[in-house]
This record gives structure tokens, C-alpha cells and sequence, in this order.
């Protein structure tokens, strides 16, 4: 898959947002073959997979699109910064079931982003 330069700008703008967010660095590599993102304890910041890049909408939030990609990355870093923290898959994947229980128009956008994006999109979370 040949992923854009634009593609890869269109991905950072909702990276920068949630990294900011979180106060987590993030880097594109290639992660192909393994989940879409993963904290790197050693550099203490997010590995995102580029082909996360062919997926992401124009940043536009005023979109139902845009604003569901954005619930999906911030997601993302809301994870990851649970290993961040200490805690392991088990814990995180836990505190993102409970987060969704107490946020579940979220989980809908999230689940809205798959059936847009089609089935080579992986889930990260074990919420489903």
C-alpha cells in the first residue's frame, strides 16, 4: 500500500491534537503485521502504523467523520497512556470497558469509523 505524503499530514493533525491532549509523543514507523499503535517504553511515546494514514478523513470537525476519527485516536492515546503509566494490557483494556460504559455515544463513533473504513482497519482495544 502506497500511503501520501497528504495522507500522512491528514493522520498527524488528529495525532497532534490528542498528543497534546495527553502530553504523549507519538512517531509514524512501520508496524505492519502488529497492532496499530504501541507505547514504547524506551522512547516514552506512541509507535502509530503510517497505513493508519490511507483511513484518516479531512480534518474538518465540524464532520461526523472527522469528529468520529478524532474519539477513535484519542482512544488510542487514552490506552496507550494507561501502559505509560504502569499499568498492563489486562488493566488497560478493563479501563477502557469501563470508560465506554460511562461514554458509549464514543464507542458508536468508534464503531462507525470500522464500518466506514471497511474490514483492514484492526481493533486495538479489547472493548468488542
Amino acid at each position: 500500500m502506497s500511503i501520501t505524503q497528504d495522507q500522512i499530514s491528514l493522520l498527524r493533525q488528529y495525532l497532534e491534537k490528542a498528543s497534546i491532549q495527553f502530553g504523549i509523543e507519538y512517531v509514524l514507523t512501520n508496524r505492519e503485521g502488529s497492532s496499530i499503535a504501541e507505547y514504547d517504553q524506551d522512547h516514552h511515546r506512541i509507535e502509530f502504523d503510517y497505513g493508519l494514514a490511507s483511513r484518516a478523513p479531512p480534518f474538518d470537525l465540524a464532520q461526523p467523520l472527522a469528529q468520529s476519527f478524532l474519539i477513535f485516536i484519542t482512544d488510542i492515546f487514552r490506552h496507550e497512556n494507561q501502559h505509560k503509566e504502569g499499568q498492563d494490557e489486562s488493566q488497560a483494556q478493563e479501563n477502557s470497558r469501563q470508560y465506554f460504559i460511562q461514554h458509549p455515544e464514543e464507542l458508536l463513533e468508534i464503531l462507525d469509523i470500522f464500518n466506514q473504513s471497511g474490514p483492514n482497519i484492526s481493533i486495538v482495544i479489547g472493548v468488542i
